[in-house]
């Protein structure tokens, strides 16, 4: 009797821990979401002036916990589309065209910029981000706020170095002294503010 309680006890307690591991197992697992909104906005300055615009995305897939955390994604920016919104007519088309150039993001060879998440940990998205061929391990502060039901929304603001992505006036050639001292002109640092709105898949 004594040694039919003792394996029932045992049942018992086996029974109890795949229960626990089994809602663990619910509780972490990540949902499939898509983008139903977005923007992305980058501000350059020089000295004098602050330029601004926008950058659309291309693809954007992301998969998260009910809790909110971000298990995977991969987000791609089509740079051929990159805008300039605080000027208008020529001047907006000539900046425009020049950020496009292999002066700068040289959209021809390398028309989109892309991030992929391999860790979402103390409010950051780490990951790899690729500008003009160029990878670099990042850290992103962003805010993951929403509804598993409803949708979540991704929303940041970050900077980056544009000289380590090799974003740089080209400085080769009979014009290298002179494009080197227009670069000094212009801030490293590009800011950028996120913001995403995913939905569960259908």
């Amino acid at each position: 009797m004594k040694t039919q309680n003792t394996t029932l006890r045992t049942l018992a307690n086996g029974i109890a821990i795949i229960a626990v591991a089994g809602l663990f197992t619910v509780t972490l697992q990540a949902k499939d979401y898509q983008m139903t909104d977005h923007t992305i906005r980058w501000t350059g300055s020089m000295p004098a002036k602050t330029h601004e615009g926008l950058l659309p995305l291309k693809s954007f897939h992301a998969d998260i916990t009910d809790e909110g955390k971000v298990t995977a994604l991969t987000a791609v920016v089509d740079m051929t589309k990159i805008n300039v919104t605080d000027l208008e007519g020529g001047k907006r088309d000539k900046l425009t065209g020049h950020l496009k150039s292999d002066d700068f993001f040289h959209v021809e060879e390398y028309p989109t910029a892309i991030f992929i998440l391999s860790e979402h940990k103390d409010g950051k998205l780490h990951g790899t981000l690729t500008i003009r061929g160029v990878s670099k391990r990042v850290a992103l502060p962003v805010k993951v706020s929403g509804h598993p039901d409803r949708g979540w929304i991704l929303a940041g603001d970050f900077d980056y170095n544009r000289i380590d992505f090799g974003v740089d006036y080209q400085n080769s050639g009979f014009l290298g002294f002179v494009n080197a001292a227009k670069s000094k002109l212009i801030d490293d640092m590009i800011d950028v503010s996120i913001s995403v709105k995913v939905e569960p898949k259908a």
